[in-house]
């Protein structure tokens, strides 16, 4: 919708189609803004006036600058401003936008040249869209990761998933650090995973997959992992089945951790598995 707007608004547009073109920007549902050479307010979508805060009947002819200050202290917004009042087309698809009273919105935009009858340039027209709440979302995201990640770190466990539909193998950082391999060098598979538990107990591990995925039940196991350089630890595996509305099993996933030191002395649990 947007771009359709664009070409229409940005290519030669009649003089009996302006009042077309009025309704166009107005009921749009992007936030659109048309201006002129000196930056001033010609048009206004709804949704812009919405998204920033306008007096309906006080924008028009008003420079951008002047409604939004804050703008000037934002040099490379001003120059692209500059840019597309020479031709370019300029574009971001994410930019912060620090208002005067200390608050941050983050916006998607487009900033496209305008042309009169003649050809020169009569100005320039803003497509933004404000992604605030996703930016904000995404950060928080993040943040619950790193945390995550460090209560992992502290407590020895990890979290895994099995997608059995795309036979692909999910593992958190903690995992990986338990088993001595590094994720920016190895992706994890069922088979290789298995694979990692000592040779006499990787029958138990398959075993118990297999009884969850079949019963469609929850399994508990304590079983020996060693490490590519041979170091034997002793891991606890906690899984369930992820089913979906058909009932039908589509995934394991669970928790894992290291209960190594809880167990038994390193040198004890070695010579507990090297005997014959």
């Amino acid at each position: 919708m947007a771009r359709s707007i664009f070409r229409f608004i940005t290519d030669f547009v009649e003089p009996e189609k302006q009042e077309l073109l009025e309704l166009i920007i107005r009921y749009s549902p992007a936030a659109i803004a048309v201006f002129d050479t000196e930056l001033r307010y010609i048009s206004a979508s709804e949704k812009w006036i919405a998204d920033y805060g306008l007096a309906k009947s006080d924008f028009k002819g008003r420079s951008h600058y002047e409604i939004f200050p804050e703008i000037l202290k934002k040099d490379e917004w001003v120059r692209s401003h500059l840019r597309t009042l020479t031709g370019q087309i300029e574009s971001s698809p994410c930019d912060a936008f620090t208002r005067d009273d200390g608050s941050v919105q983050y916006v998607r935009w487009e900033n496209r040249p305008w042309y009169r009858q003649d050809g020169s340039i009569g100005g320039l027209i803003m497509f933004t869209d404000v992604i605030t709440e996703q930016v904000e979302q995404a950060q928080e995201n993040e943040r619950q990761k790193r945390f995550m990640d460090r209560a992992q770190q502290i407590a020895n466990v990890g979290y895994w998933r099995v997608d059995l539909v795309n036979n692909k193998v999910f593992w958190s950082e903690e995992i990986y650090r338990i088993h001595g391999l590094d994720p920016a060098t190895y992706r994890p598979d069922l088979e290789s995973a298995i694979d990692a538990y000592h040779p006499r107990d990787r029958g138990a591990v398959e075993e118990a997959i297999k009884t969850a995925i079949e019963k469609k039940e929850p399994y508990d196991f304590r079983l020996r992992l060693i490490r590519p350089d041979g170091e034997i630890r002793l891991v606890r595996s906690q899984g369930e089945c992820e089913l979906n509305k058909e009932g039908k099993v589509i995934g394991v996933f669970g928790v894992f951790k290291d209960i190594t030191e809880d167990r038994l002395p390193q040198s004890a649990l070695h010579n507990a598995v090297t005997q014959k």
